[in-house]
């Protein structure tokens, strides 16, 4: 029996940016991120890495990449697999399995081959490969199903033929192949749901998609399940069901990459035809991840993440305000006002080139005074978020004092000197470097998108900490705040500038 698949394996997503190119800083977080967290072994390629979208290029730069993150920590397995023999097996040629430990190949798919064909396509595998060799049977995806008696007489056949990763969901045909297996083949879930009965049943662990995004949490189920602990892992799987059932609502792995870009450990990008889970699917999920206690959402922390661009270099020609409103750990609202500076028609050509927004455009636009009546409303007496929040502060100031306007009254503080604590280290701190490390959409220099970005950043920051405030969560952090009142400006430091 090959103890390497025992237990707790986890098929890894492909992280993917925003332009559509692997993302290689994200695939290294997740793969610190399930190793650091319980997962035994990893496979790569899978249907779950959006495998049939990879170029082959991009297929032997993804195993390289892998096995440097990895850094023999775990057994890698890699996905070989297709509904052309020759194909898979020119594949297992080509790539560098030097460092591979196994191979998991889908049964042909489309084609809709007999069991004999099943049968003979497997052999050729299995008389061209050196390596341990996981059959895979996911009849949902592949219209074909390895029946128990196939599975059976591959694994008598064939010594590197070692385990079956069954995702049919036929609980005899799986209780058959579990009384009839030769002693050393093994039988691994291929659907977390079932992944406590069939353990129960004689099977050996799973290859897992929530292991992606909760493997401390997975490991303890299985772990708990292989040992005999039946409490402690039921108690696990009915904790995680809930989330288990929505992450496969809108198609895999859009479900599990969601909850990923929750955690911030890579974007919920994914390759057409596959698209992120809909609106009420990410809600749904949230919640079922709220209701596990799993992941900390953050509580209910309240903020306002704003941002301003200029027309010129001076403090009070605001042209666009940006303001994200988060409520209970949740971006509920993005204001964007366009706004009609004093010194309009003139623009710098350096800030319209910074923010692309030109004069023309805010010929109709409401001047401050009136966007301020609304927009001060807003954040009146909350928390308030900016990134370089000196900037933002110094154009309320100056804006507010050149029309004679008192101030509205509100804490802040800002994500730069927030990030610097939270993510000590790092060599860069600007908006874009953060949120693609963190998976987070950006459309740069636009004040709306600008500030929910920011607003996001903040919750990816706060979901480090078990927290139940905005201001414990500053409090556990060190970040020190600023705030306006009716007298005046004081800053995170400790200066305070009176109001003109």
């Amino acid at each position: 029996m090959d103890q390497r698949f025992i237990g707790l394996g986890v098929a890894l997503v492909t992280p993917f940016t925003p332009k559509g190119r692997i993302d290689f800083a994200a695939l290294e977080r997740l793969i610190d991120h399930t190793l650091t967290g319980g997962v035994d072994y990893l496979v790569t390629m899978g249907t779950t890495g959006e495998s049939a979208t990879l170029t082959k290029e991009e297929k032997h730069q993804l195993l390289a990449q892998t096995i440097e993150f990895v850094h023999h920590r775990a057994p890698v397995v890699l996905g070989v697999g297709g509904n052309d023999t020759a194909s898979v097996l020119r594949d297992l040629e080509q790539f560098d399995l030097s460092s591979v430990d196994g191979i998991l190949s889908v049964s042909p798919y489309y084609n809709k081959p007999s069991q004999e064909g099943i049968y003979q396509h497997y052999k050729a595998l299995a008389q061209a490969s050196l390596l341990p060799i996981i059959l895979y049977n996911v009849p949902g995806r592949t219209a074909s199903n390895i029946n128990a008696e196939t599975t059976l007489r591959l694994a008598n056949d064939f010594e590197n033929i070692v385990a079956i990763k069954e995702a049919s969901g036929d609980l005899d045909q799986i209780g058959t192949i579990l009384k009839h297996r030769p002693k050393d083949f093994l039988v691994i879930s291929g659907d977390d749901a079932l992944t406590l009965p069939l353990i129960a049943m004689g099977a050996h662990g799973v290859i897992s998609v929530v292991a992606n995004a909760l493997p401390n949490e997975f490991s303890a189920l299985v772990h708990a399940a292989l040992k005999g602990d039946l409490e402690r892992s039921r108690s696990e799987h009915y904790r995680l069901l809930e989330v288990i059932t929505y992450l496969f609502v809108d198609g895999n792995p859009a479900g599990v990459k969601e909850v990923l870009k929750v955690l911030g450990i890579c974007g919920n990008d994914l390759r057409l035809p596959l698209v992120p889970v809909s609106a009420g699917t990410a809600k749904a999920l949230y919640t079922a991840l709220a209701n596990t206690d799993v992941v900390k959402l953050c509580g209910p922390v309240d903020l306002f993440a704003l941002e301003f661009e200029t027309a010129t270099a001076e403090m009070d020609s605001p042209c666009e305000l940006g303001i994200a409103v988060v409520r209970e750990g949740v971006v509920r609202q993005v204001y964007n006002w366009l706004i009609k500076p004093r010194q309009w028609p003139f623009f710098s050509p350096f800030n319209v080139a910074v923010h692309g927004i030109r004069p023309e455009e805010v010929a109709d636009a409401p001047e401050w005074r009136e966007v301020w009546q609304e927009a001060g409303k807003v954040i009146a007496g909350g928390i308030v978020v900016a990134h370089n929040a000196s900037f933002d502060m110094n154009v309320i100031r100056r804006t507010m004092a050149g029309h004679a306007m008192p101030h509205t009254e509100f804490r802040y503080f800002c994500s730069v000197s927030m990030a610097r604590r939270v993510w000590p280290g790092r060599r860069r701190y600007d908006l874009a470097s953060l949120c693609a490390d963190h998976g987070i959409p950006l459309r740069h220099h636009r004040a709306g998108q600008d500030a929910e970005a920011t607003a996001e950043l903040v919750l990816r920051a706060a979901d480090r900490y078990a927290v139940s405030t905005t201001e414990e969560f500053l409090d556990r952090a060190g970040v020190k705040r600023g705030s306006f009142t009716r007298d005046g400006h004081l800053t995170p430091g400790g200066k305070f500038t009176p109001r003109s």
